[in-house]
């Protein structure tokens, strides 16, 4: 019992000098709907050291994960609007994504696996949608079946990047216009996408929206593979404009 007693005490003595060290910072993103909520040092409020969290404005979380003098470290947890489910999980150190990072889709089913020792998708699950894209072979266009498809690798999936940034016309939205937009694009073998157009839009203003927001992701693309090699790829994301 005295054993006991002895350790309790000095881990609380551990925990008490080391948020002695610390303050809490809450402050509002670039995002106005979401807040940061992280620890700095008290001696260089720059330095970030222990928690670091992104709440939305109903206090869902966005993001968990940790800092060690000021580098993202540890686990990092990225979540679904829901503030529950996970979208993304994975490991940095020093600053860095390592090891295998795992990203879902809905209902928690894992939808593929990157091992950053590699750089490279070690598991793509399909699940139900078609794996049959136009793909470019030599200087011919052919359609065929791949590996997987382009991927934004980071901390966000490109829909969640998109509908982040997404604005809806005001003339649209005066006349109740709605409806889902389908984009097309090019990305090549080094990850690179161009040639974004409408393939079925719905209005002038909104076609234009949903064309801005995509060539968000006109970059850090990690290519479409097709028999373990990069590949060109035509890739579509629809984009769905909805009145509430």
């Amino acid at each position: 019992m005295r054993i006991a007693l002895i350790t309790i005490l000095i881990l609380g003595r551990v925990i008490q000098t080391y948020s002695q060290d610390i303050e809490l910072i809450t402050k509002q993103t670039k995002n106005p709907n979401s807040t940061e909520k992280y620890f700095v040092l008290k001696s260089d409020e720059n330095i970030k050291q222990g928690l670091y969290e992104i709440r939305r404005y109903d206090n869902s979380l966005a993001t968990r994960g940790y800092y060690s003098k000021n580098k993202k470290d540890s686990t990092w947890i990225f979540y679904a609007s829901n503030g529950i489910d996970t979208t993304s999980i994975g490991c940095f150190t020093d600053d860095k994504p390592t090891r295998t990072w795992t990203v879902f889709e809905e209902q928690c089913r894992v939808r593929y696996k990157f091992d950053y020792s590699k750089y490279d998708v070690v598991k793509y699950n399909w699940y139900e949608t078609p794996n049959i894209f136009p793909i470019l072979i030599d200087t011919a266009w052919i359609v065929s079946n791949i590996d997987s498809p382009p991927l934004i690798i980071g901390k966000e999936n490109p829909f969640q990047l998109i509908s982040g940034s997404l604005r809806y016309p005001i003339g649209a939205h005066e006349k109740g216009i709605s409806g889902q937009v389908l984009i097309s694009f090019i990305v090549d073998k080094d990850g690179k996408a161009c040639d974004f157009k409408v393939l079925k839009g719905v209005a002038k203003d909104i076609d234009a929206e949903a064309i801005r927001v995509t060539k968000m992701l006109d970059k850090n693309w990690f290519p479409a593979k097709k028999d373990g090699q990069a590949i060109t790829i035509e890739y579509c994301i629809s984009i769905n404009f909805r009145l509430i």
